[in-house]
């Protein structure tokens, strides 16, 4: 069995079966760094319907932020745990995929705490990071696996550190040494190059 995150292994584990922590990957060949900062300081998700419930621990972060653009791609209007009129909503496209992501001066990835969040292997974090956007996510599930705070991202729990974190973010510096920091961590160990050789590996071992 191959399990996209430590927790997942431990499920895995209790069954017997022979199990190996495989993380979720990026292609970092497709996923690349912007070639310029967005003009507008931009607050950026990406999802889809389904998982639109995850935005509720920033919610009130969101409704206090000022001076700033978000875009929610993906995600369903009605299911939005705030509402306002500066939020663009934007449906996901393959096509568009990279570009959306690539707008975005920080991206988040809030998380309710609960058991079917520990399965989820943190994608949307590592999407940001290989395109050089830093991520600020709730500090709980996989997310925890990669991301050091204050170096790779930033961890928020409260709505002051969901604030604090993009206020500190508007220092074009810091977005770089935090977007640098995020792709080499996804380059080092999340990306596709890596872990095509491994699955062959692993497969080639149960023949």
């Amino acid at each position: 069995v191959l399990a996209g995150n430590v927790w997942l292994v431990s499920v895995a584990e209790r069954t017997g079966t022979n199990v190996v922590h495989f993380p979720t990957v990026v292609d970092t060949d497709r996923f690349i760094p912007r070639s310029a900062e967005p003009e507008t300081f931009r607050i950026g998700w990406v999802g889809n319907p389904s998982t639109t419930i995850c935005l509720q621990p920033a919610a009130d972060a969101m409704v206090r932020v000022k001076d700033a653009q978000v875009c929610l791609i993906g995600a369903d209007p009605e299911r939005v745990p705030w509402q306002s009129a500066d939020v663009e909503h934007r449906a996901w496209s393959l096509d568009r995929e990279v570009s959306d992501l690539q707008s975005f001066s920080v991206g988040i990835m809030p998380q309710p705490e609960g058991e079917w969040m520990r399965g989820k292997c943190a994608l949307k974090a590592l999407q940001y990071m290989a395109c050089g956007v830093p991520c600020v996510a709730s500090p709980f599930g996989a997310v925890l696996e990669f991301m050091r705070d204050d170096e790779n991202g930033i961890l928020a729990s409260t709505t002051e550190e969901w604030l604090r974190a993009f206020d500190r973010l508007r220092d074009p510096g810091l977005r770089m040494r935090m977007g640098k920091a995020g792709r080499a961590t996804v380059e080092e160990r999340y990306s596709l190059r890596n872990a095509a050789p491994n699955l062959v590996t692993l497969l080639k071992s149960i023949i």
